[in-house]
């Protein structure tokens, strides 16, 4: 769990909190099993947009998302203050998406702000409530970006921590996790 929301519901009109369910790919690094991310019929709505009931689960420290006070508004129509906030989030994460940071980082972290970037897009025409989500997630969804260079020496002549350090990133960067081959020229000619 990464956040907390008070959350309407629009047929009772009651406030309910809310843990939102942090994507299962973002706390590891390496997934060497099958996950949902493979199955065809699987959304990704269903794996980064997971909320649980605080009620069902033991009381949790975590940021606020929504407040108990704007949930009782969220489903008005987001002011035009808001929207330009979120417009402002938007160009900011559309800048990260050029960045090495994002280039270089896991597919499913790359993945997940490409899911907040596409659902702040459509918020654009939302409530409060969806505006406000919409707006964290994105932010949310930078910190966990996690690409970098690996240093090397010599391109050319990688030593075997090298190559391991660019396998790596390799690895991460390419779809879903798959295992990529690499080939190079060890200092010997072979």
């Amino acid at each position: 769990m990464d956040g907390q929301a008070y959350l309407l519901n629009t047929q009772t009109k009651k406030v309910e909190l809310f843990y939102h369910l942090q994507d299962q790919h973002l706390i590891g690094e390496f997934f060497w099993f099958e996950t949902q991310a493979d199955d065809e019929y699987f959304k990704a709505t269903d794996q980064y947009n997971g909320f649980l009931k605080a009620s069902e689960v033991k009381k949790a420290k975590l940021p606020t998302i929504i407040s108990k006070k704007a949930a009782k508004t969220s489903d008005q129509p987001a002011s035009a203050s808001q929207l330009a906030a979120l417009k402002k989030e938007i160009t900011k994460a559309e800048a990260v998406q050029k960045k090495t940071i994002y280039k270089l980082s896991s597919s499913y972290r790359r993945d997940y702000l490409d899911y907040a970037l596409s659902n702040a897009q459509k918020a654009l025409s939302g409530n409060k409530g969806e505006v406000t989500f919409a707006k964290w997630l994105l932010a949310n969804s930078e910190t966990y970006l996690n690409g970098k260079k690996a240093p090397v020496t010599n391109i050319n002549k990688l030593s075997k921590a090298e190559y391991e350090r660019v396998r790596r990133i390799v690895s991460d960067v390419a779809p879903n996790g798959y295992m990529t081959a690499i080939y190079y020229k060890r200092a010997d000619g072979t």
